[in-house]
């Protein structure tokens, strides 16, 4: 949206205070509007750290007791690798929660918008990391020739779950924040003269 005021030369003095108020007011809206935005952000990671807390070691959990519970050799390796990967995702998720409890909300534009891009970019890359597990475990399960075949199966099979979940939670991180970004809005000020009035445009972008 692009707001456009122009003032007669004559009546420029009139108008100097109006142009200066409706600057002040568009500031003070921006100001009030960041903080609320940045707690949304940090809740948004807060919530997505604790569903992949709660996910690591409910699969730590339930794998560890499937493992000796499994007879079949595949299985094992399958409850196994579970287990391996999931004491991985529990140290993410509470290094994550430790890292936003220590984050801060009173962010000024510039700094709630490098806040907001690197959130979204770490999402955005995993999402594509999460693909190359996905095909790394589907590689494994056709590793038919290997020394321990069961293991690879078991190992692939686990690498496909857990890739497809992080792929999903990722995906749906990464929109949640992209959704909340898009209340950003930066404003950008241009003047111009033309020798009889004096123009300002406000620019807003997201």
């Amino acid at each position: 949206m692009r707001l456009l005021l122009a003032f007669k030369k004559q009546n420029f003095k009139k108008n100097i205070f109006t142009l200066f108020g409706i600057l002040f007011f568009m500031a003070s809206l921006n100001a009030q509007d960041l903080p609320s935005i940045n707690k949304d952000r940090l809740k948004l990671s807060r919530e997505g750290m604790t569903f992949l807390t709660s996910w690591a070691a409910v699969n730590i959990a339930g794998g560890s007791a499937a493992y000796y519970l499994a007879k079949d050799r595949e299985w094992k390796y399958f409850h196994e690798m579970n287990v391996f990967w999931n004491t991985v995702n529990l140290g993410l998720g509470i290094s994550g929660l430790l890292m936003e409890r220590k984050s801060k909300a009173d962010l000024n534009m510039e700094q709630s918008l490098k806040a907001q891009k690197r959130v979204e970019r770490i999402f955005l890359v995993n999402s594509g990391i999460d693909l190359i597990y996905i095909g790394s475990g589907l590689a494994m399960r056709q590793m038919q020739n290997a020394k321990n075949p069961e293991r690879m199966r078991g190992y692939g099979n686990a690498l496909i779950l857990q890739g497809s979940f992080l792929l999903v939670f990722d995906g749906v991180e990464y929109f949640l924040h992209r959704s909340n970004g898009y209340r950003y809005k930066t404003s950008k000020l241009s003047f111009n003269f033309n020798g009889n009035s004096v123009g300002l445009s406000y620019n807003f972008s997201k």
